[in-house]
């Protein structure tokens, strides 16, 4: 299913000035735009609102769950964000030669189906699915009372120090995401920004965009 922009008539939200040095758009229902001055883009707020932002630096055909990159920190899907600067600084981080940022559309029941990173893990029975996934790999293994976050955030440093490859670690996040998703959970949702310096902004991270999203 391709990705057409979609503008929303009336006025906009937010003047939008081309740059030849500092090319962008952004579309989707939203209708939100991006102010460039002096090459310095100024943004309206959409941190705290139901508007979810992916960028890229070149244009979605369609959204395939099947793009892979070790470059995911909280293993594989498709990653949005309710910052707009962090989605404009993700357009600009690729080599494509378009970048865009999309706003999505959550489709109903979906949202309730993300598994929250940052509450303390309780269910033993998650745990015990966590910790299967590690196998042979020497890995810390998830305890009671720990956030899903901090284990992967733990497992792939360790990862490092262990010299298990990039692509290894990411096995072991796509065999938990795998497990969870066989409890009925759809993504993850996380707060970016903690480790980077940047303000905290809402991640939600969807393992089937083609059927979650629109």
């Amino acid at each position: 299913r391709a990705l057409a922009p979609r503008q929303v008539a009336g006025e906009p939200k937010a003047e939008f000035e081309y740059r030849p040095s500092a090319r962008s758009s952004i579309v989707g229902e939203s209708g939100i735009k991006i102010t460039y001055r002096d090459s310095k883009p100024s943004y309206i707020e959409t941190r705290g609102t139901d508007i979810l932002l992916h960028g890229t630096s070149a244009p979605i055909k369609d959204l395939s769950n099947t793009f892979y990159t070790t470059q995911n920190i909280y293993g594989q899907g498709f990653y949005t964000t309710d910052g707009i600067d962090i989605a404009q600084g993700y357009s600009r981080k690729g080599r494509g030669p378009e970048p865009t940022i999309y706003s999505v559309k959550v489709n109903p029941g979906v949202s309730e189906k993300l598994f929250n990173m940052e509450v303390p893990v309780e269910d033993q029975k998650i745990i015990d699915l966590v910790n299967y996934q590690i196998g042979s790999m020497d890995l810390p293994e998830m305890e009671k009372g720990d956030t899903l976050r901090s284990f992967y955030d733990n497992a792939r440093e360790e990862s490092y120090d262990g010299g298990y490859s990039a692509d290894s670690i990411q096995e072991v996040f796509q065999s938990i995401q795998e497990a969870l998703a066989s409890e009925g959970y759809r993504g993850l949702e996380h707060i970016g920004g903690l480790k980077t310096g940047k303000r905290p902004h809402t991640v939600k991270i969807f393992w089937d965009p083609e059927h979650d999203l629109s």
